[in-house]
């Protein structure tokens, strides 16, 4: 016998009939559950691939730049959910900061210490919490309406610059028979203007028979590394 086995121990109970047909009964609902699932996750898969070409098919673009613009969302806006550090940092600049010229402002290092210190921003109420967070979000919603009304005009801007630019390109190959490839990209994550490729005649063929890539791709690609310079 084995001495470290405990010669007391209750023997499992053994299920009666009625506990085993119940049991069989609930796996079976749990697999009809996880198939539904997965059946509805496939469908979603394959609407969102319809919408994606739908969209890709609009707009001149191929699916995998709709894919990358979405994926570019998501984690944009997943890295700005605000947290109460941030909040509390926050809420001290306007306190420390307000009335201090350019060049004189607390450092960001120094207000996170002076937070660290502040014996009124610790064990804080959840209505406290509330409080410092809907203030950060407030705020950032401000900036953003400013940007996004000064990105309309700056839409617009490009959006007419380059019109013109495309037209005296055009004109300038009838004249002369010069070949032109234009980018035209957005250089932030949350601008609205438009990118726009163009080439003049079958300069679309150069990118496709040399560096085995559309223009769309390219497009992608040179915007992406463009908002990756100032991401500040």
């Amino acid at each position: 016998p084995n001495p470290s086995r405990d010669p007391l121990r209750t023997p499992p109970t053994r299920l009666s009939d009625a506990q085993k047909a119940s049991r069989k009964i609930k796996k079976g609902l749990k697999t009809e559950m996880t198939k539904r699932l997965h059946d509805a996750v496939v469908k979603h898969l394959q609407e969102q691939k319809y919408a994606v070409e739908l969209l890709s098919r609009a707009h001149n673009v191929t699916p995998k730049y709709v894919n990358d613009m979405i994926g570019s969302q998501t984690k944009y806006h997943t890295a700005h959910k605000i947290h109460l550090t941030n909040a509390l940092i926050h809420a001290k600049a306007k306190e420390m900061n307000s009335d201090q010229p350019i060049g004189s402002r607390y450092t960001l290092g120094e207000l996170r210490e002076m937070v660290a210190e502040d014996p009124q921003m610790k064990n804080l109420t959840r209505d406290e919490k509330t409080t410092y967070v809907s203030a950060l979000r407030e705020h950032r919603e401000q900036k953003v309406s400013s940007v996004r009304a000064n990105n309309i005009a700056a839409a617009r801007d490009v959006l007419v610059t380059t019109e013109r630019v495309i037209k005296e390109l055009d004109d300038l190959r009838v004249r002369t028979g010069t070949y032109a490839t234009v980018y035209v990209v957005r250089g932030h994550i949350n601008d609205t203007i438009q990118s726009t490729m163009h080439g003049t005649d079958n300069s679309e063929d150069f990118w496709e028979d040399v560096y085995d890539s559309p223009l769309a791709d390219v497009l992608r690609q040179y915007e992406q590394w463009a908002c990756t310079q100032n991401q500040s």
